[in-house]
């Protein structure tokens, strides 16, 4: 007989996303648990549409304590769980039934790729690798208030892992104003969880992490310090500490110790993705083009095993727990991940052809941008790369082509970029009209005041250009060409001295 396959999940105010959730999944599972943790809206009624058994629990600032209700509820021999904000597409419905079928009585844990849409321009998204299923067990309890885990109590109870080829679709930080919201409260329980365990690597890791996503550059800095101190070089946390780390040093303009991190962390985790992605940046910024390139090219080979770290994934990655000293985590078929997706294709085929541009070498770098549209067609980036290489070879039809497909996904800079095509053409009526549109939807948009400099400039309307030049030096007084300019029409009217 099959054993019987409960979900578990909790909720709160998710009736725009609850639906999907629960039809991408109620004719494989046997029961589903809802855990509501104060709803408001029509989630719960949703919920029972689906069949669900629904328990009310009263959020105590610790989503571990709500998962485990959610157990505790569950009558299944097996248990999966899932976020309202993630589903199942036809494909993974169709693996998950084939892996519920073949359930039997081992204690083994079952982990799923989770596919993070990110809602950027770039349209890539990262890939987390997350313990899904596993057994209805006393001893496997969730853990930690916020980044809730499962895993050290697999671990402690002595069951395997086992990786499948199953993707889960996750939507929940495609809107930044959201995922703001997210990280103040994850901040504060974050800091409820250190005070109850200072020194844990993984509470100091996401204290740190949501600092930097905060801005909070010089806060993040010692709390990220610190869980490094606490960590082992095999916990699958430790390279993006090296990342982050490195990330942070670089936004506070401290580069010598950016490339310092950063090399630790490539000796140490060589094959990890992220920090080959940002040491070939820091090679470039250091004027080592060979050195990019050679990082660059090692992350479009084949991806090893292990090694791939944390690679700029959402925060709530399931980790190892720390191994005794000498000792390092294995485990079966694989190991925990978390990347963008990017980094192993797009990201990095667009820097090598920025790379490419760069030293003069544009038809290299117009197939590694053709490259990528092929394999990924939303990736704007590209067509941007592509655009600004036909405006410099004045290849205007191909142009306006890929304009066109920009304006529907990036209307900004398809503006900009139609604008710099009439000056280039010397339309600079046409190019005014459009860049005065732009300011009137984005009044301190710097790149247009520039831009519109140029065109005024070249026009020979140099009333109109020095007010504008004195709006731009205003916004950023850091803007030295047009100080320049501004500098040249001062002296044609004798008000500054040569």
């Amino acid at each position: 007989m099959t054993a019987r396959l409960s979900l578990t999940m909790i909720v709160k105010n998710e009736a725009a996303a609850l639906g999907r959730c629960l039809a991408s999944v109620r004719d494989i599972v046997d029961e589903i648990i809802v855990v509501d943790t104060g709803s408001s809206d029509n989630t719960k009624d949703i919920a029972r549409q689906y069949g669900a058994r629904v328990f009310d629990f009263p959020w105590c600032d610790n989503f571990a304590a709500a998962r485990n209700e959610s157990i505790r509820q569950a009558t299944g021999q097996w248990l999966l769980w899932l976020d309202a904000d993630e589903y199942f597409d036809e494909a993974n419905r169709a693996k998950l039934r084939d892996l519920r079928v073949n359930l039997g009585d081992d204690n083994t844990a079952y982990v799923m790729k989770c596919v993070c849409v990110s809602g950027q321009v770039s349209n890539t998204a990262t890939h987390v690798d997350h313990v899904r299923l596993f057994r209805s067990h006393p001893a496997l309890r969730w853990d930690y208030r916020v980044h809730e885990q499962i895993l050290p109590a697999l671990q402690r109870a002595g069951h395997a892992v086992r990786f499948t080829n199953i993707a889960i679709t996750h939507t929940g930080y495609t809107d930044p104003t959201l995922r703001y919201k997210k990280l103040e409260r994850n901040l504060r329980l974050l800091h409820l969880d250190l005070a109850e365990r200072p020194n844990d690597a993984f509470t100091l890791f996401n204290l740190g992490w949501a600092f930097a996503d905060l801005g909070r550059i010089a806060e993040a800095i010692p709390l990220l310090q610190r869980s490094l101190q606490y960590s082992h070089n095999a916990d699958s946390i430790t390279p993006k500490l090296y990342s982050l780390l490195t990330q942070c040093h670089h936004r506070l303009g401290q580069f010598e110790q950016a490339w310092a991190v950063c090399q630790a962390g490539h000796v140490r985790h060589p094959e990890d993705a992220e920090l080959l992605f940002l040491k070939g940046q820091l090679c470039r910024q250091r004027g080592d083009r060979a050195g990019a390139r050679a990082c660059w090219v090692q992350l479009l080979s084949p991806s090893p095993t292990r090694g791939e770290g944390w690679g700029g994934g959402q925060v709530s990655t399931l980790h190892p727990t720390s191994s005794p000293p000498g000792e390092k985590e294995t485990w079966a078929e694989g190991a925990f991940t978390s990347i963008d997706a990017g980094l192993r294709g797009p990201w990095v085929r667009h820097h090598l052809a920025l790379l490419d541009r760069d030293e003069g070498n544009f038809a290299d770098a117009e197939t590694h941008w053709q490259t990528i549209l092929d394999e990924a067609p939303e990736f704007h980036p590209a067509r941007l790369g592509l655009a600004e290489l036909y405006l410099r070879q004045e290849r205007w039809l191909e142009l306006e082509k890929l304009l066109g497909e920009l304006r529907a996904h990036a209307p900004l800079d398809a503006a900009l970029l139609h604008a710099r095509l009439h000056l280039a053409q010397k339309q600079f009526g046409d190019a005014r009209r459009l860049l005065e549109e732009v300011l009137r939807q984005a009044p301190n948009h710097l790149p247009a005041h520039v831009l519109l400099s140029h065109v005024l400039l070249q026009a020979g309307d140099e009333t109109a250009a020095e007010p504008q030049l004195r709006h731009i030096v205003a916004l950023d007084p850091g803007q030295a060409e047009s100080w320049r300019n501004l500098a040249v029409l001062y002296r044609r009217t004798g008000r500054l001295r040569e």
